[in-house]
């Protein structure tokens, strides 16, 4: 019989890699940042999959979520946990924390940096003096970019890697007709 994979390398694994992701990306360095975000939660899947297959076959069947709607308590007006289920079960609560971490990570960088609104700001970063005079030549964009996007303006927080340094900005910007425009940048 072979021998299971060790489910518990490739989630510790994932974990480890999108915190150092998220540490460099923050202190400015590296420029491969977005590998660790990107490649973590898939391996943090592949991780969780083998653990579901190796709880099966140790128990005989799939982990069931209905133990944790039992272990919940009212505690000061709020809904919890109860404190020894969580303590019993804390290696999966991180598990699952990181995995809806990354997920929320994953969805802001693909919403946010395929927006309209953060391309506009792309394109101004790009053409402004004033901003090319502070960064230098940008040689690329920071993977978290975030902020809020409605029908008629947006406010995007974003990161430039320039000839100059690591620079963390903030863009206003006002739909138009359809086009945005960047009201200003921040650095």
């Amino acid at each position: 019989m072979s021998r299971p994979i060790n489910h518990r390398i490739l989630i510790i694994a994932a974990c480890v890699l999108w915190c150092i992701s998220l540490v460099a990306e923050f202190i400015g360095i590296s420029t491969y940042t977005w590998t660790g975000v990107i490649a973590a939660p898939v391996l943090l899947f592949v991780g969780i999959v083998y653990w579901a297959r190796n709880y099966k076959a140790k128990k005989g069947h799939y982990p069931r979520g209905e133990s944790l709607w039992k272990n919940m308590t009212t505690l000061g007006g709020s809904v919890s946990l109860r404190p020894a289920y969580l303590k019993e079960k804390f290696p999966e609560f991180v598990t699952f924390w990181f995995a809806f971490l990354m997920l929320m990570t994953l969805a802001g960088y693909l919403v946010f940096s395929r927006s309209d609104a953060f391309k506009a700001t792309q394109a101004y970063c790009e053409a402004n003096q004033t901003v090319l005079e502070k960064t230098g030549k940008i040689k690329r964009y920071g993977v978290f970019v975030t902020g809020s996007i409605s029908t008629y303006s947006a406010r995007i927080s974003f990161s430039i890697f320039g000839e100059k340094g690591y620079f963390e900005g903030m863009a206003n910007l006002v739909n138009y007709d359809g086009s945005w425009k960047v009201e200003s940048v921040k650095f």
